[in-house]
């Protein structure tokens, strides 16, 4: 089993606590980070920081879809949330 699945729905203040073994799934608002033209440089390069690290990072295409984003990247539906959740030993949101 995995680490931590971190579920970001708005401001990720939280990219200094995400090891190699974590994930992060970005839902709700979050999904707008997915649109790295309108991220602060800032939190652009800690997203880039925590891939290097090994971390997988993950969209909820639903939520894409409903605000109308296109994303190309790693995307789960509602089922694919549900596994991620089983798959890490702790969810934080």
């Amino acid at each position: 089993m995995a680490n931590t699945l971190f579920l970001i729905s708005q401001s990720p203040n939280i990219f200094k606590l995400i090891s190699g073994d974590d994930a992060v799934c970005f839902i709700q608002d979050g999904v707008y980070f997915s649109n790295k033209e309108g991220v602060p440089e800032s939190l652009t390069k800690e997203l880039s920081g925590i891939e290097a690290k090994g971390s997988k990072i993950y969209y909820l295409k639903p939520d894409l879809e409903a605000r109308s984003l296109d994303f190309s990247g790693d995307t789960v539906d509602y089922d694919g949330l549900l596994d991620l959740i089983e798959e890490y030993n702790n969810v934080f949101h």
